[in-house]
């Protein structure tokens, strides 16, 4: 390995006597379409996955918003979410489910946590806190979706059975709402 000095920014870079690697760069840079190309066909044979979001959204009280799920039939209370669209942002996805749900115009804050579904082959979801656009109601109305039954506005101590994720999540946005180094939101 062949240590190096950037002399335009001053950072110190390592690198490697990969011949190979250098000529596939080469190539990489001049054809770019050509990679874009193979790509897309290697992709064709990689695994797929598909991709959920929720959002943990609380009041000014402390309180989660939680939904009744019309098809979650073992356990029908959870966060707002749903799924991701092809080619769609999660924080894009997370805004647009809150809003076709509940016709609540939220922002994502900051990602919580990621899990593989236990229930699922091949699906992963992210969890995201989030706030209210206008957060001047600790109590906003809303308008539910044909895929929910009904909300409820509830403290950690009043939660219903909740898949073990959701629990988790909450956790973790009551706790960094309560802490000194709360993460800061997403640009």
């Amino acid at each position: 390995m062949q240590l190096f000095w950037d002399e335009e920014s001053n950072i110190s870079n390592h690198s490697s006597d990969n011949r190979l690697g250098r000529r596939i760069a080469k190539n990489v840079r001049r054809h770019p379409k050509s990679t874009l190309t193979a790509i897309s066909i290697m992709r064709w044979f990689q695994p797929r996955f598909t991709a959920g979001v929720v959002g943990v959204l609380l009041n000014n009280v402390d309180e989660v918003l939680l939904v009744e799920h019309v098809f979650h039939s073992k356990i029908p209370w959870g966060l707002p979410g749903g799924w991701v669209n092809r080619n769609e942002l999660l924080t894009a996805a997370v805004e647009r489910e809150f809003l076709e749900e509940t016709a609540l115009k939220v922002k994502t804050l900051y990602p919580l946590n990621t899990w593989s579904s236990p229930y699922w082959k091949n699906h992963i979801d992210v969890a995201f806190a989030v706030e209210l656009v206008d957060n001047t109601l600790s109590h906003p109305p809303l308008t539910l979706s044909r895929e929910l039954l009904a909300y409820q506005w509830l403290s950690r101590a009043e939660l219903p059975q909740l898949f073990r994720e959701h629990v988790h999540v909450i956790d973790l946005a009551l706790a960094y709402r309560h802490s000194r180094n709360s993460l800061p939101p997403l640009k």
